[in-house]
């Protein structure tokens, strides 16, 4: 699984592919301009696809020690589940 660095972060990574969703959606570019700026936006929502499955690892990792610690509901404490995860907004590029 591919690790990323603090300066790689997903929020980084959303900005520059909206960033660059906008400028195709706006301007007229030359034909190999677009298509650099597809290729970088492709790569930036391989990098956020990456974190997205690296975050869901670690969901179900703490939910599976969760499950294994044998705590319940009845002692007060509710499991994570998938539907209280955050979800991506409605416009998000991806």
């Amino acid at each position: 699984m591919m690790m990323m660095t603090t300066d790689d972060s997903f929020t980084a990574r959303s900005e520059a592919l909206s960033g660059v969703v906008e400028r195709l959606r706006q301007e007229v570019l030359p034909l190999e301009e677009s298509l650099s700026l597809f290729e970088a936006g492709l790569g930036h929502a391989v990098a956020c696809q990456a974190f997205l499955q690296q975050a869901k690892g670690r969901f179900e990792t703490l939910q599976e020690a969760f499950e294994r610690a044998g705590l319940s509901e009845a002692e007060g404490v509710t499991p994570p589940t998938s539907s209280s995860a955050a979800t991506l907004p409605d416009d998000c590029p991806f």
